[in-house]
């Protein structure tokens, strides 16, 4: 079975705060699910959110067009 991080576990492992975490679920920037009215983020997701963000920051022509945004 999967682990699902916490916001709280999803900021101590990408060194961010909590709140970070919660801004960046709310725009829809990193997958996540409500269980209720906690917010859960799949560890497997983040991994491979992290992997894009780095591939995104060496080489972002490699990345598609994500939500409109262009770049050259």
């Amino acid at each position: 079975m999967e682990k699902a991080l916490t916001a709280k576990e999803a900021a101590e492992k990408l060194r961010c705060s909590y709140w970070r975490i919660i801004q960046m679920v709310h725009r829809g920037e990193i997958p996540s699910y409500r269980v209720g009215k906690y917010i859960r983020i799949r560890e497997e997701a983040l991994d491979e959110w992290i992997r894009a963000q780095e591939l995104f920051y060496y080489n972002p022509k490699l990345l598609p067009n994500n939500k409109g945004i262009t770049r050259k």
